[in-house]
């Protein structure tokens, strides 16, 4: 059975140590059992989508890493996991600042701080709060 938090650490790990085509080849895989093992766990999907968008963002693939962010977006109202969609968010952020747009980054930081602040996850909202300061701070750049 496919073990996610095994999977989701060890990408970030190739991430962090400046492997992320490793990454991204370890989170394809990820998708391709999904489809074929669970294809209903639109959960795991979005989870593992996220972490690959992540992965090609840090590759420079920002156009591959749109389009699958947007349709993890588009399938991510049927995730009820809150913390799935904050990741999200975060992603799309963290995108849109790669590609000159901070107001659209943002606009990502304000949702997943809302959806943090429901969450009542008071450790982790002040962690994303600080974290999200230096985004679209310089609105002269936005286009």
């Amino acid at each position: 059975s496919l073990r996610p938090e095994v999977f989701a650490t060890l990408g970030r790990a190739y991430t962090a140590t400046s492997r992320p085509d490793l990454a991204a080849e370890l989170f394809e895989r990820c998708l391709g059992e999904i489809a074929e093992d669970a294809p209903e766990d639109v959960a795991a999907r979005v989870r593992f989508t996220t972490h690959l968008g992540d992965a090609l963002n840090e590759l420079d693939e920002l156009e591959r890493a749109q389009t699958l962010l947007d349709a993890a977006l588009e399938r991510a109202d049927g995730v009820t996991d809150p913390y799935a969609r904050v990741r999200l968010y975060r992603s799309l952020a963290r995108l849109n600042e790669s590609r000159g747009r901070p107001l659209t980054a943002l606009e990502y930081v304000r949702r997943a701080l809302a959806l943090l602040a429901v969450t009542d996850d008071l450790e982790l909202l002040s962690h994303a709060e600080v974290a999200a300061e230096p985004v679209g701070t310089d609105t002269r750049t936005a286009r």
